[in-house]
């Protein structure tokens, strides 16, 4: 601090000249929002003065400090946990002056692994299946109207019946195969994809699964692994819009899996569940079919069986 005068006749007048101490901390970004894949993130930091890392309860487990070479470093990283959840999440990094007041607060955001996919078509499409976290990965097995995975799927343990194909119990529009109420889709409590996303993700209809062959280029992507479930599939790309989703021959389940993972049949194949009942007969739903030769619309897959599901979205 200085003062100096000025005088002008008989006026005087005094100035007072204080300098500031310098002291400062400024952080940037101070909200990054970022995809759910493992990765690293990094922060500039402009300082002069000693400070310290924190970070909140609801970040602690997946943000992680990665050590800087000195303290006057002007780039500060964290290692980022894989967000192996369908919720999306949210930390807090603080950034404080040691011995002093002052903070700047760093908000940390990160998407789920799953994303709708804008194909131009009337619903939006998920990129990975319902119990997956990557695109090759085949994600958990589900029969018609369930919402549990099982250890095997027959007609014996079936919810929607009482033990046989003859017993129906719902969905039913076949008068042989049990009680008849003609529902055609799903209801939502009974839409295992609603049930584990919420919001409005449910499985697609059989119309909505022909929109999807009629309307994007089939891509048929082999790997030539040992096995047959080695994340072969068809990438399916709009002809609207060039987005593309990817679909992993997976197999289905009925007492095992079929195919079993050690085979070698001549082509592979995969079944996708939809929310329409088929239409062959009563114990019968609609499900997209893939093979290594084609791809297309089955309806007459039993609704006992365990298949994968892609959910979609508006």
């Amino acid at each position: 601090m200085a003062t100096f005068f000025i005088e002008v006749e008989e006026l005087k007048e005094a100035i007072t000249i204080t300098q500031d101490t310098g002291i400062g901390l400024i952080v940037s970004p101070t909200a990054l929002d970022i995809s759910g894949e493992e990765q690293t993130i990094e922060f500039e930091v402009q300082q002069n003065i000693q400070y310290s890392i924190t970070i909140d309860e609801s970040g602690k487990e997946w943000l992680k400090h990665s050590e800087t070479k000195a303290l006057s470093t002007d780039k500060v990283t964290f290692k980022v946990s894989a967000n192996t959840s369908y919720d999306s999440r949210e930390g807090k990094i603080t950034f404080k002056q040691v011995d002093g007041d002052l903070i700047e607060v760093v908000t940390v955001r990160q998407s789920s692994f799953l994303v709708a996919v804008d194909l131009g078509l009337s619903v939006k499409w998920a990129n990975v299946n319902l119990g997956a976290f990557s695109s090759e990965e085949y994600g958990n097995y589900y029969a018609y109207g369930e919402i549990e995975v099982k250890d095997e799927y027959t007609w014996e343990n079936y919810k929607w019946c009482n033990g046989s194909i003859s017993s129906i119990t719902k969905y039913n529009d076949d008068p042989y195969c049990g009680v008849v109420d003609n529902k055609k889709d799903l209801d939502l409590e009974d839409d295992v994809a609603h049930v584990l996303l919420g919001k409005d993700w449910r499985l697609p209809t059989k119309e909505e699964i022909e929109e999807l062959l009629d309307q994007c280029t089939w891509t048929w992507v082999r790997h030539y692994h040992f096995d047959i479930l080695d994340g072969s599939g068809y990438i399916v790309k709009s002809n609207k819009n060039g987005n593309s989703i990817y679909l992993p021959l997976g197999g289905f389940w009925e007492h095992e899996l079929i195919p079993p993972k050690e085979s070698l049949p001549i082509v592979p194949l995969g079944y996708y569940l939809s929310s329409t009942i088929g239409s062959w007969y009563g114990g019968s739903a609609c499900v997209l079919s893939l093979s290594g030769l084609k791809y297309s619309i089955n309806d007459g897959m039993d609704k006992s069986f365990g298949y994968l599901i892609r959910p979609v979205t508006k």
